[in-house]
């Protein structure tokens, strides 16, 4: 099924074909931003080059805060953004805004490693380093927010 999704969303996207959507469907899409304010620590720098990474390999980090324009523009009618905003400061975060926090921290490497190697020419060992400087510092908490 979600296979099906993913197929019936790419149609949509490239203005292919729409014989697999139903009336009524509903698509439901899923992605992460950092709004950081310090734009001195090294979580920003990480971010700003982890977008520099994505770009040169033709993605981007930003899609989430265009999904509802974008679906609108390729044919999708009465669409809904719901967006959730975690702050990045622990005593204004929920237990459950934490431990998700948590999670998406414990997987930066699996953001960056590839693309920093491949389009940055970072090493391996260099980008191991970014990534946990970066979690320091998101982990004791910035001034931001995690946007999904």
């Amino acid at each position: 099924m979600y296979r099906r999704l993913c197929l019936c969303l790419h149609t949509q996207l490239t203005k292919v074909d729409y014989r697999c959507c139903m009336p009524c469907g509903v698509v439901d899409l899923h992605g992460i931003t950092l709004d950081l304010y310090n734009r001195k620590g090294p979580a920003y720098s990480f971010y700003k080059d982890l977008q520099t990474a994505y770009y040169k390999d033709e993605r981007q980090l930003s899609l989430p805060e265009r999904y509802d324009s974008e679906l609108s523009n390729h044919g999708f009618i009465n669409v809904a953004s719901h967006q959730y905003r975690i702050p990045l400061k622990s005593e204004y975060s929920t237990h459950l805004q934490k431990r998700f926090l948590k999670t998406w921290l414990d997987g930066l490497e699996a953001l960056a490693l590839d693309l920093m190697t491949k389009h940055l020419g970072w090493t391996r060992e260099r980008t191991l380093l970014e990534c946990a400087l970066a979690r320091e510092e998101l982990h004791n908490g910035t001034d931001g927010f995690l946007t999904m």
